[in-house]
């Protein structure tokens, strides 16, 4: 069988196959395009809810903030106030003679300033008492040296006349 095409023939059906083919991409990508757009529409609103609670959250919490700073100020009675403390300083000091301990007794006052601590606190002292513990081991065991070495430097520095020098049995005990 020997089939002729007719070239009129031909055309509309390559055309009918052209359009049928393209008309049905068309509906594809458009099937395409609404289902990314209704995810992207779902994404914005999920971002949306996501910035609206952190937004809430955070008003929440400058409330809070507020609430509290309010509260502080409350309890501060005056943005001014001084801070009275009473105090007791102990101070020894050990020599090789004696140990002294010297109290001081008196209070600290501060400038506040709604609550938070301004410039350094000033001490008056009311009192003052010392004690003073003598060793009086260490002292004899010193003088005895002290008279040893004074008898010591009688017999060097005397030489032939030590029956002019004579030395005293007696530690004199000096103060400054």
């Amino acid at each position: 069988m020997n089939i002729l095409l007719d070239v009129n023939a031909l055309v509309p059906a390559i055309l009918g196959a052209l359009l049928g083919g393209l008309l049905s991409w068309v509906v594809v990508t458009k099937s395409a395009l609404r289902t990314a757009a209704e995810q992207n529409a779902a994404h914005l609103a999920a971002l949306d809810a996501e910035r609206e609670k952190l937004n809430q959250r955070h008003a929440d919490q400058l409330r809070a903030l507020d609430l509290r700073h309010e509260d502080q100020l409350k309890k501060v009675e005056s943005p001014l106030t001084v801070t009275v403390h009473p105090f007791v300083d102990a101070a020894e000091d050990k020599g090789m003679f004696k140990k002294s301990t010297t109290l001081e007794v008196g209070y600290k006052y501060q400038l506040m300033v709604q609550g938070i601590p301004c410039m350094e606190p000033h001490r008056v002292v009311v009192e003052t008492q010392t004690k003073v513990e003598l060793d009086d081991q260490a002292i004899k065991a010193f003088s005895e040296k002290a008279l040893a070495l004074a008898e010591a430097a009688a017999q060097i520095k005397s030489g032939g006349a030590g029956a002019l020098i004579s030395v005293a049995k007696t530690v004199v005990l000096g103060r400054k």
